[in-house]
């Protein structure tokens, strides 16, 4: 009994404090991923609700019988929580759809452009690009 008190056998202030700065570092790289992880998730919420907006926009295009025009525009302004606004001054975001209509093929064939924009940034969130066959009048 008397030997297990004598002993000398445990842990030097230069352990510890070489312990204590090793869990320091572990803990702010740990952190940092956490942070990085939680700016990821923004970023794909934003692009999320950025296509969903834009995909509804082609949509009720593309829901159209005809277009009767060359060139069609629709752009509509959103607020930084989505909803729809009828004026551009407040608006963080801008949904952009351009449809032309296509010379090099048959009638009734349009190039569609759609974009989400970021007013604040002025950065494109998202950007698509695609056709669509309207039944020509013609």
């Amino acid at each position: 009994m008397i030997d297990r008190i004598k002993n000398d056998k445990g842990f030097t202030l230069i352990e510890i404090i070489f312990s204590v700065a090793f869990l320091c570092i572990v803990s702010v790289i740990v952190l940092k991923l956490f942070v990085a992880s939680y700016e990821i998730e923004n970023k794909t919420d934003l692009v999320d609700m950025a296509t969903l907006h834009m995909v509804n926009e082609i949509e009720s295009i593309k829901g159209l019988e005809s277009l009767n025009e060359d060139h069609v525009t629709v752009e509509k302004y959103y607020d930084k929580m989505w909803k729809q606004l009828s004026y551009k001054t407040d608006a963080y975001y801008l949904v952009s759809v351009i449809a032309d209509r296509n010379s090099k093929y048959d009638r009734g064939l349009y190039d569609i452009e759609a974009s989400v924009m970021d007013l604040v940034t002025n950065e494109n969130v998202v950007h698509v690009e695609t056709m669509h066959y309207y039944n020509s009048k013609e």
